[in-house]
């Protein structure tokens, strides 16, 4: 299957609306993608698996570590877009979307169908707050706890709101983000400096240099 069709309301179906609630218009293109991942192996056939590698899965999704892969692919299943299973080396997915979006694509179905995307009934039964921050999601606890503390230590710069999904993506857990934090403070360098702004800039620069997006 070369390519396939979408509504172009569906980022307003409850499922999509619940995905990007807790992951973001990162969480909204990595579903994208793995459909066109998805794609690529699709026969046509009802009840089709998917299997990937799941470091290669992860790199294609652009994640850091496996278990926020994993922590995405669970949150897809929980709101209802796809089954997925897991061992330490595969990912198995099991969804029947492409199958359908196949379906409406023939000519008697394309006179059939509505104009705009189906509400599909959900198994989600609480209600999802959309975000009321500058981050633009809802926040796991990690999340939380790197935003309160770069906050809190007047840190948050343009630059690190502006990667903060990928920072917390970096680390495992907030405890190696917190002995990165202390490690770094021991560093002579920064000891020696006096000034709030030249003690951010080092900061932000040596959290970026960690996560890759730029070189210190």
């Amino acid at each position: 299957m070369k390519w396939f069709k979408h509504y172009s309301n569906a980022s307003t179906s409850n499922a999509l609306t619940a995905l990007m609630a807790k992951h973001g218009f990162e969480g909204y293109g990595r579903y994208w993608i793995l459909l066109e991942l998805m794609c690529e192996k699709f026969d046509g056939i009802e009840d089709q698996k998917f299997v990937f590698d799941a470091r290669s899965l992860k790199g294609h999704l652009g994640f850091y570590h496996t278990n926020h892969l994993m922590m995405y692919l669970q949150c897809m299943s929980d709101v209802g877009l796809m089954s997925v299973e897991s061992t330490r080396y595969t990912v198995t997915i099991s969804s029947d979307i492409l199958l359908r979006l196949k379906g409406r694509d023939y000519k008697k179905a394309r006179s059939e169908r509505g104009d705009t995307a189906p509400k599909r009934e959900t198994k989600i039964e609480t209600k999802i707050n959309k975000p009321k921050d500058n981050f633009g999601e809802q926040f796991d606890p990690m999340h939380r706890q790197v935003k309160d503390f770069l906050e809190s230590n007047n840190l948050s710069g343009p630059k690190i709101r502006r990667y903060m999904s990928k920072i917390v993506e970096s680390f495992d857990s907030w405890e190696e983000f917190d002995r990165w934090v202390k490690n770094l403070k021991e560093q002579s360098r920064y000891k020696s400096m006096t000034k709030h702004a030249e003690k951010s800039n080092y900061f932000t620069v040596a959290l970026l240099s960690e996560i890759g997006v730029i070189n210190a």
